[in-house]
């Protein structure tokens, strides 16, 4: 052999060797020739592999005696043998080649590597030999995998997520969006790519300056939110939106990861808590006003004078508009007002009187007519301030309380949002195989704890988990399951063993040939608290606690039914309290609300835990109880009655509050509710008429 070959450009070049090389040996001369070349390089004629340089030795595990004699195929993995055939044919004798490619080579373990290769034709003598090099690759080939599947992963979050995610740069112009971003706004995202929010008027100019703020933030590399935008979609509607943002550097610039979740439903749940609050607000007012004059009344070292005083500036802020809000009161002569009074022809007033005898008045001016009535104020304020000036009598005459003194505190709390959502993807077999930053605040385990575990046994109930591991099998081979595509309740656990709410929102993607699943898990505890409470405030009396007309009718229909049903006997009973209204006059309202809240007491202490006693009206309470021969309805109502002839002791007064209970009893007496109750409302008219302090059953004659 006269020259060497140069393979780097895929021509067949002849270049004179020193005759030096040959002199010495052929061979060795080739191998110390091609010893520091930084590629593999084999050298083969007819097929069959005549030299192999020292890099080829170690990539193979072959050492060059082994290899002589071998076919250039032989170290070529069998499913791209075929491929490698066909780039052999289809080299050039001219010297013309095919482009370099990438193939198996079968190491002398058995194991492989990925090489990229580059074959020659060489002129030698009357023949030609074959001269190829090669580059591993196997490094650069797994680098590239793991990219792809990380891109792929951060594009499920992306598209996947229960929320609306953007890219945008640190201009606002929008790079990209996920489905829930062109829901939201009403936009595809060909519409949405290239434009900056300003040119699509998504936000009003007022909010402009805030999101420039923001992006300035993101711009330095910092993070925001959650912040509350009034996002303008497409069609010009509105939607009340929380967004975060997280500033990634994508391509060697700074792009914005926005996260925006349509607050609409939390918005309107806070707009029926305020619409509460507000009516809550004006009885607590109310409330609150008497009883600081109750606590006024019986603190110690105040004269007359300076109670009246205390009195009178406390009226303002009970009333409706106290802005708009004076008053004064006259007593023998004397005038107490606030420092703002201002008489004026919206005026309520209540006279002052003592045994009969008027010693003077208390007035509330209202500067301005409010729509209410003629006068201005609403019919609860008249209550109001009739209460107050019975207190005012009350004091004139004890001039000293005794009542220890408690403030009433009511405190709204506004809702808000909730940390992040956590996402979880798990595998097909179950497996957490990524686990965010919310899903640690939440659940209280970081994901170097929970990677690896079966999902189910780090956050789900025992209770859950057979359904959950047949419902799953089907998940691994169809994708499809109950739960997929849905929004679930549930009960999970945290790392400290603690049982709470959730929301669960599953869907599935298939990777790799693999059924995977994003759960989307929302801790909904705050919610739940809410929905349970507006229940019990639905059904409930809000001064006694006993439940109201509406849970009492629901309660007497399900116990008519199960009488019905196992042929029992069922007792209703209409109660009124005997002369309430007399001692509401003459006590107070304030006295008379705490009598209610006692009798309400001392009813349910007196009747089993199976019947239901209820306040369906000022001082009327209904009472339905199951009947047996032990629990007759004379034993029932004549221990009710018997239960109230010991006085209530309140304010140190001793007070009678009798009760006239009228009894009807199913199926005796009818066999309809309806019957039943008008039939009960005719024998406590007769229990009424006969005296009041005692019980009537009915009877038709």
């Amino acid at each position: 052999m006269k020259g060497i070959i140069n393979t780097m450009d895929n021509r067949i070049v002849e270049q004179p060797l020193p005759e030096l090389f040959f002199e010495i040996a052929p061979e060795n001369a080739l191998r110390c020739l091609m010893k520091n070349v930084g590629a593999a390089v084999f050298i083969a004629r007819d097929n069959k592999i005549e030299f192999i340089n020292e890099v080829f030795e170690e990539l193979s595990g072959y050492s060059w005696q082994e290899m002589r004699g071998k076919a250039v195929t032989s170290f070529v993995h069998r499913q791209n043998k075929n491929a490698v055939m066909k780039y052999i044919e289809g080299l050039d004798e001219a010297g013309d080649t095919t482009e370099k490619f990438e193939y198996r080579l079968v190491k002398k373990d058995g194991t492989f590597i990925w090489v990229l290769m580059s074959i020659a034709l060489a002129q030698c003598g009357d023949t030609f030999v074959m001269i190829g090099s090669f580059v591993d690759v196997t490094s650069r080939r797994e680098i590239a995998v793991k990219f792809r599947h990380s891109e792929q992963r951060f594009k499920m979050l992306f598209e996947y997520a229960p929320d609306a995610y953007y890219l945008s740069d640190t201009k606002g112009v929008f790079v990209d969006g996920n489905k829930v971003a062109e829901s939201m706004l009403g936009y595809s995202k060909e519409e949405l790519i290239g434009k900056n929010y300003l040119d699509l008027h998504i936000l009003s100019p007022a909010q402009v300056p805030k999101a420039v703020k923001l992006l300035a933030k993101n711009a330095l590399g910092h993070s925001t939110g959650p912040d509350e935008f009034l996002l303008a979609r497409k069609d010009g509607s509105l939607v009340p939106v929380s967004i975060r943002t997280i500033p990634l550097k994508i391509g060697g610039k700074v792009q914005v990861l926005g996260i925006a979740r349509d607050i609409s439903e939390l918005k309107k749940k806070e707009s029926q808590l305020e619409l509460q609050a507000r009516v809550l607000s004006e009885h607590l007012k109310q409330l609150n006003c008497l009883y600081e004059i109750s606590t006024i009344k019986t603190s110690p070292g105040l004269s007359l004078d300076e109670m009246l005083q205390k009195i009178v500036d406390l009226i303002p802020a009970s009333f409706r508009y106290p802005e708009s809000t004076c008053a004064r009161i006259m007593l023998d002569g004397r005038e107490f007002k606030t420092a703002d009074l201002r008489t004026t022809p919206y005026k309520l007033s209540e006279d002052i009187t003592v045994n009969g005898i008027s010693h003077g008045v208390v007035e509330v001016y209202c500067y301005e007519r409010k729509n209410v009535l003629d006068d201005g104020f609403t019919q609860e304020e008249r209550k109001l301030l009739i209460a107050i000036a019975r207190h005012i009598v009350d004091i004139k005459v004890r001039k000293q309380a005794e009542d220890a003194v408690k403030e009433i505190e009511e405190k709204f709390r506004a809702i808000s949002l909730a940390a992040q959502d956590a996402i979880i993807i798990i595998d097909g077999r179950g497996d957490i195989t990524y686990w965010n930053r919310a899903a640690e605040n939440i659940f209280g385990y970081k994901d170097n704890e929970v990677i690896g575990k079966e999902l189910h046994r780090i956050i789900a109930p025992d209770k859950y988990y057979d359904a959950y591991r047949k419902g799953f099998k089907k998940f691994r081979e169809t994708g499809r399951g109950k739960a997929i595509g849905q929004t679930l309740d549930m009960e999970a656990i945290k790392k400290d063993g603690s049982i709470f709410p959730v929301e669960l929102s599953l869907t599935a993607v298939k990777s790799k040939g693999y059924w995977n699943a994003i759960a989307i898990v929302r801790d909904v505890t705050l919610r739940k608290k809410y929905e349970d409470k507006l229940l019990y405030l639905a059904g409930h009396d809000q001064l006694t606690g006993l439940p109201n007309r509406a849970l009492f009718n629901d309660r007497l229909s399900v116990a008519f039914s199960h009488a019905a049903r196992y042929q029992k006997e069922l007792a209703v009973m209409i109660i009124d309290m005997d002369n309430f209204k007399n001692i509401n006059d003459t006590m107070g309202h304030n006295t008379g609300d705490r009598l209610l809240k006692a009798v309400a007491e001392r009813m349910t202490a007196h009747v089993r835990r199976s019947d239901t006693v209820a306040r369906i009206g000022g001082d009327e309470f209904c009472l339905v109880a199951e009947l047996n021969e032990a629990q007759t309805e004379l034993k029932v109502a004549g221990k009710m009655v018997e239960a109230f002839s010991q006085p209530f002791i309140l304010n140190g007064f001793h007070i009678n509050a009798t009760l006239s209970i009228g009894v009807a009893v199913y199926p005796r007496d009818g066999k309809d509710i309806d019957t039943l109750m008008k039939k009960a409302d005719v024998a406590l008219y007769r229990a009424k008429d006969a005296g009041r302090n005692r019980f009537c059953v009915y009877c038709d004659k």
